[in-house]
Order: C-alpha cells, then sequence, then structure tokens
C-alpha cells in the first residue's frame, strides 16, 4: 500500500463544512487503496471517515471567501500564511509519501 500525501488550503472541520469537500471526497476516494494523509491549515474538529488529517499551522490566513480576499481585509493574515508555507515541506518530508496531491 502506498503513502500518499494530500496538501490543501481547504478542508472540512466538521461533518457538512463545504470548505474543500471536494478535496475530502478525493482524499476518501484515495484512502480506500492508499494510506493517505490530508495536511491542512487545520485539523477537522469532527474525525471525517478515511484520511488521517494533520495540520501546519497557518492562523487565520486561509478560509472562505478565499486567501487573496481574507488578505485584503486584514494583510496581517499574511504571516500565518508565510509560517503554513515555511513549514509545509519539512512537515511533508517527515511523512515519506510515495505521492504527493496538491490542492
Amino acid at each position: 500500500m502506498s503513502r500518499v500525501v494530500v496538501v490543501t488550503t481547504s478542508y472540512p472541520r466538521f461533518a457538512g463544512d463545504p470548505d474543500g469537500h471536494f478535496v475530502a471526497t478525493e482524499a476518501r476516494g484515495l484512502a480506500l487503496d492508499h494510506e493517505v494523509t490530508v495536511v491542512a491549515p487545520f485539523a477537522s474538529r469532527t474525525p471525517l471517515a478515511g484520511p488521517v488529517v494533520s495540520s501546519v499551522t497557518a492562523g487565520d490566513a486561509f478560509g472562505s471567501p478565499g486567501l487573496a480576499a481574507r488578505l485584503r481585509e486584514d494583510p496581517r493574515r499574511a504571516l500565518g500564511a508565510a509560517r503554513f508555507f515555511a513549514t509545509l515541506a519539512a512537515h511533508v518530508r517527515t511523512l515519506e509519501p510515495d505521492r504527493l496531491v496538491v490542492h
């Protein structure tokens, strides 16, 4: 069984959360045949069936209505986005994926 890591800036935090629902659907499908870890700016508050979800700190940079709009509302959110991208590569390397999917 191969190890797949899915990196996304939008993933549902609870059942019924519309954020990243398409990513969750893909990750659950991949989890049928692979060991899947989803890396997102925040982990699900309620466990969702399928993949493991790990969190990389991003402050409140990501979420609806999207990064660009959120940065216009409050440019300080760029610090959270920078933190997310700065630590992402190191975190993904620790997971030792055979395949990386980025959304």
